[in-house]
């Protein structure tokens, strides 16, 4: 007798619900803010700039429509949304029905 293994019901895919809520929560973030927590580890080291620095308020400043300052803040910033969003789509595509 063969065993078969049985689908699961449902899968949580994490790396999904960590780019839509990283979205979500940037969406909903002033760009403007500067009482916000960071997650930086050169800023945690004492450095005053990362290659990474000013993303996040750039993705802020996008999706209030500030494109202009979303390009000051970082010039990757459009760039790393539409690879966000082209990733949110693939993880979407490939889930399980």
């Amino acid at each position: 007798m063969e065993m078969t293994r049985r689908k699961p019901v449902w899968r949580i895919d994490l790396e999904l619900i960590f780019w839509i809520v990283g979205l979500i929560g940037l969406a909903v973030t002033r760009p403007t803010a500067t009482d916000h927590y960071t997650l930086c580890v050169f800023k945690r080291m004492g450095f005053r700039r990362c290659p990474g620095c000013g993303l996040g308020h750039a993705i802020s400043y996008l999706f209030h429509g500030h494109v202009r300052e979303s390009v000051q803040a970082h010039p990757l910033g459009i760039l790393a949304v539409a690879t966000i969003i082209s990733r949110v789509a693939y993880l979407l595509r490939r889930a399980p029905e």
